[in-house]
């Protein structure tokens, strides 16, 4: 995909760092839907007995992330 569209990652940069009111809740919206799909993604099949007693692993990702 990259190699198709070698601007992409400047594009989705520029959008993660948007300030713009006018499009700002959109793309906050946006960025939460995929925040979603990212923590089933990366939490799915987690050894959750390899942590530590208490260890809340959606607040771990949080912080990796």
């Amino acid at each position: 995909m990259i190699d198709k569209h070698p601007a992409l990652l400047s594009f989705l940069t520029s959008v993660y760092f948007e300030t713009n009111e006018e499009v700002h809740p959109e793309i906050k919206a946006i960025l939460a839907k995929g925040e979603e799909v990212r923590n089933r993604i990366a939490l799915t099949g987690v050894d959750e007995s390899k942590f530590t007693e208490g260890i809340n692993l959606k607040l771990l990702m949080n912080m990796l992330t």
